[in-house]
């Protein structure tokens, strides 16, 4: 099981949650690169990295493996895209990565094409068909 969370504008795994110093941290690495810098004498790039735990947003679990958690975040930033340029909604792409990354079941009959759901009448792109595109792009199996 993976616990992964947005910090800054990087997608990270929560390694540890713990306090000191009254303060509550937690031990990240960076799912792509190395954007923390680490060293005592000299900055190295690194993919570790300890942060405040209140700086942490969007925290999901996932039994899901870390190539395919890359896979979903590749699609994910294609979808982000299209929101920024008005084609889709941001609330509804960001809530759809969620739903892609838990793998939480959807009460209703979602597919790429379309979804019975009440947000997705009228031709809308719903938060359950944005999560199937994604998984779809990723090259992943899409639950109907």
């Amino acid at each position: 099981m993976a616990i992964l969370a947005h910090y800054q504008t990087y997608t990270v795994e929560v390694l540890d949650v713990y306090q000191a110093g009254g303060v509550k941290l937690a031990s990240v690495k960076a799912l792509e690169g190395e954007p923390f810098t680490g060293g005592d004498k000299w900055p190295v790039p690194t993919k570790w990295a300890t942060v405040k735990a209140a700086d942490l947003a969007g925290v999901m679990v996932t039994n899901m493996p870390a190539a395919q958690v890359l896979a979903i975040l590749a699609a994910y930033r294609k979808a982000q895209a299209a929101a920024q340029a008005g084609r889709l909604e941001s609330e509804r792409v960001n809530k759809a990565l969620a739903l892609a990354i838990t793998g939480e079941r959807r009460p209703y009959k979602t597919t790429p094409a379309g979804c019975s759901c009440p947000d997705s009448k009228g031709g809308q792109y719903c938060k359950h068909r944005i999560a199937a595109l994604i998984l779809q792009r990723a090259g992943l199996a899409v639950a109907a």
